[in-house]
């Protein structure tokens, strides 16, 4: 498709598969750039294989503010990069076929990327070694106070773990404070 197309909202939805009010979450939300305001915007084309991107990474489990946090540095190249790696990919055809690709090293097949930041999207890239794509996760639950709890997924980094007893300081005040 010719990179000067552009489209209508109604039109985007239809290419990307998405409703109206889709979209206009993830432009709220920073995943998607604004195209403008207005009753004659068009949407380009960087915007649908943004937006293609955000879904084939939502079918992949990632939260979307990871997925913001991971594409919103990204160019409209490294995005076309990206995308056209993940359809290049060959899905595994259960889930006990991925786990077991997984388990053996097998890393997906991926074509050049430029950006460290496209390749950290993608999973065994050289950037980290097939050990280090798959994360374990476990949830710590701090009571506040009575009926109230903090989940935290740990393990986190220094700065998130600064931020999190930050707030638990402020949090054991304010509840002592209504006591």
């Amino acid at each position: 498709m010719n990179a000067s197309t552009t489209y209508t909202l109604i039109e985007l939805c239809e290419a990307a598969g998405v409703s109206e009010r889709t979209v206009r979450y993830y432009v709220t939300q920073g995943l998607l750039p604004s195209p403008g305001a207005g009753r004659g915007v068009r949407w380009s084309q960087e915007h649908l294989e943004r937006l293609r991107l955000i879904l084939e990474l939502k079918e992949k489990h990632l939260p979307l503010s990871e997925i913001r946090r991971r594409i919103e540095a990204m160019s409209g190249s490294e995005v076309s990069a990206l995308l056209a790696v993940q359809h290049s990919e060959s899905p595994a055809s259960s889930a006990s076929d991925y786990v077991q690709k997984v388990l053996a090293g097998v890393r997906p097949s991926s074509a050049p990327v430029r950006s460290k930041a496209a390749q950290a999207l993608l999973p065994g890239s050289a950037q980290a070694p097939i050990s280090q794509a798959v994360t374990r996760a476990t949830w710590e639950r701090i009571t506040l106070d009575q009926d109230v709890e903090l989940h935290v997924r740990r393990p986190l980094s220094r700065r998130q773990d600064r931020r999190v007893q930050r707030l638990l300081a402020q949090a054991r005040d304010i509840f002592d404070l209504e006591d």
